[in-house]
């Protein structure tokens, strides 16, 4: 153990002064035709603004089919304008049986990459992590899907009127041909 303890300490002495003595790398210089690096955050928060209709907490119903048969559910979403209007957080939570219980918990964050100019849907759920594709369609609508080897999934929400929220989910197994619904939920803004 003390072996191990010096050897850590002289790696750490020998590091940190060679470091100390480096200098920073120079930043790149700027050109009159490019911009200084970094985000242009005016950019993101635009971006970030168009899904603002989705902010507020959210309550309805929904179906899903399962390879059991379709099942009801009670929906929440609990959606925020995080980081001054940089990102996105949606949680999600599905509540389905007698006496009802949780059967559904997941959390995303959708931001804005300004220098690849497109959404990024991640999301978080019973252990899993994914990284969706994410457009936002006129309507207000958001569109997030994701491609596996044997099919592809969409989750399409729109805004039908104020203060509503009608999500659908699709699922194709042959590059988009034909598109099959398997999932529904419509909610109402809670006051």
């Amino acid at each position: 153990m003390i072996r191990k303890l010096a050897v850590a300490i002289a790696l750490c002495t020998l590091t940190f002064p060679a470091l100390a003595q480096t200098p920073p790398p120079a930043a790149p210089a700027a050109t009159p035709h490019s911009r200084p690096p970094g985000p242009d955050r005016a950019t993101q928060k635009a971006a970030i603004a168009r899904l603002g209709w989705m902010v507020g907490n959210w309550e309805g119903s929904g179906w899903i089919d399962t390879p059991s048969g379709r099942r009801s559910f009670r929906q929440t979403e609990t959606v925020e304008s995080r980081l001054s209007g940089d990102v996105i957080v949606v949680e999600g939570r599905g509540y389905a049986g007698t006496p009802e219980a949780l059967m559904f918990n997941a959390l995303a964050v959708i931001s804005y990459d300004d220098t690849a100019g497109k959404y990024a849907f991640r999301s978080w759920t019973q252990g899993h992590f994914t990284n969706a594709e994410a457009n936002v369609l006129n309507g207000p609508a958001l569109r997030w899907s994701m491609t596996f080897p044997d099919a592809s999934i969409r989750y399409t929400i729109t805004q039908p009127e104020p203060g509503k929220w009608n999500e659908v989910g699709e699922r194709t197994t042959d590059g988009g041909a034909t598109w099959t619904q398997f999932f529904e939920m419509n909610l109402t803004k809670k006051p």
